[in-house]
C-alpha cells in the first residue's frame, strides 16, 4: 500500500511538473500576466492624475481590489484556452492511455490554473505596492482590514477558478469553453451589480412639489423598492454567496459578513471541484 501511495504522488508530481512547464511556455498566459500589470499600472497613474487635477487625496486602496475582477477576466479566456488545447491536442487522451487517472488530471488542471491566477495576483501586488505607494499614497484601510479582504479576494479567485475548471474539462470544443467561461464571468457580474442597486436602495426617498414660489421639499416618502426583512436577508446572502458580489463589496469597501464571504467561496470551490470529478470520470474522452 505504501509503495502504491508513493507512486501514485510521483506520478501526480510528474503530471504536475508537465502542466507547469507548459505553463510558463504558454504565450496567453504572459499576455494575460502583461494585461493585468498594465491594468495595474494605468489605474494607479489615472488615480494620481484625477488627484491631481481634482486636488482631492488619493489613497492605495482606491482601486487596489479591482484586481479580482481584471484577474477573474483574464482567467475566464486563459482557463478555457489552456484546457481546451489539451482536447484539441488530443493531449488528455494520451495521458489517460498511459495510466493516469481522471481526478489526477482533474487536480492537476485546478492547480495550475490557481497557480496562473496566484502569478497575475502577485503581478497586481508588486504593481500596487511599490508605484501606487509612491503615487498614491499608503491605504485608508488598516493593516488588518487589508489584510482580511486580500484573503477575501484570493478565496473569490479560488472559486471564480473552480467554476472555469469545471466548465473547461466538461466541454471539449475549445471556443465553446470560452464563451461559456466569459459568459459565467459577465453574468456573475451582472448579477452582483443588480443585487447591489436593489441592496443600496434608500428606505425614503425625497418629494417635492413646483409652486409659484419655487420648488418646495415635501415629507420623505417610503421607497417601494427599498428591501427589507427577510427578502433583504436572502438578497443580502446571494450577495455575500457570489464571489462577484464578494469582489464588488471589497471594491466598494462595504464588507458586512466576511466569515460568510470566505465560507461561501470554500463552498462554492469545493462543490465545483468535487462535482467537476464526478462528472469527468463519466466523460467521453475521444
Amino acid at each position: 500500500i505504501i509503495i502504491s501511495t508513493w507512486w501514485e504522488v510521483a506520478r501526480m508530481l510528474n503530471l504536475l511538473s508537465a502542466e507547469f512547464s507548459r505553463l510558463f511556455k504558454n504565450k496567453l498566459f504572459w499576455l494575460s500576466s502583461i494585461l493585468v500589470t498594465g491594468v495595474g499600472v494605468f489605474e494607479i497613474v489615472m488615480e494620481y492624475m484625477d488627484g491631481k487635477s481634482m486636488g482631492t487625496a488619493t489613497s492605495l486602496d482606491t482601486s487596489f481590489f479591482s484586481f479580482i475582477f481584471i484577474v477573474c477576466g483574464c482567467t475566464a479566456v486563459f482557463n478555457s484556452m489552456f484546457i481546451g488545447t489539451e482536447y484539441s491536442d488530443g493531449t488528455i487522451r494520451n495521458k489517460l492511455v498511459v495510466g493516469h487517472r481522471r481526478e489526477q488530471l482533474y487536480i492537476c488542471a485546478y492547480v495550475t490554473s490557481l497557480c496562473a491566477s496566484t502569478a497575475m495576483m502577485a503581478l497586481w501586488f508588486a504593481v500596487y505596492f511599490t508605484l501606487g505607494l509612491l503615487l498614491l499614497g499608503g491605504p485608508v484601510l488598516g493593516v488588518s482590514q487589508m489584510l482580511i479582504f486580500i484573503g477575501l479576494g484570493i478565496l473569490a479567485i479560488m472559486a471564480f477558478d473552480a467554476l472555469y475548471v469545471f466548465i473547461s474539462l466538461l466541454v471539449s470544443n475549445k471556443a465553446s469553453s470560452a464563451v461559456a467561461c466569459m459568459l459565467l464571468f459577465i453574468g456573475l457580474f451582472v448579477v452582483a451589480l443588480v443585487i447591489n442597486e436593489m441592496l443600496e436602495a434608500p428606505e425614503f426617498v425625497q418629494d417635492y412639489s413646483i409652486t409659484a414660489n419655487g420648488v418646495e421639499l415635501m415629507d420623505p416618502l417610503p421607497n417601494p423598492r427599498y428591501l427589507s426583512g427577510i427578502k433583504r436577508e436572502v438578497y443580502q446572502f446571494i450577495y455575500d454567496f457570489l464571489p462577484s458580489g464578494q469582489a464588488m463589496q471589497m471594491m466598494t469597501a462595504a464588507v458586512l459578513h466576511p466569515i460568510r464571504m470566505a465560507l461561501c467561496s470554500v463552498v462554492i470551490a469545493a462543490t465545483s471541484v468535487l462535482a467537476g470529478v464526478r462528472l469527468f470520470k463519466g466523460k467521453d474522452v475521444k
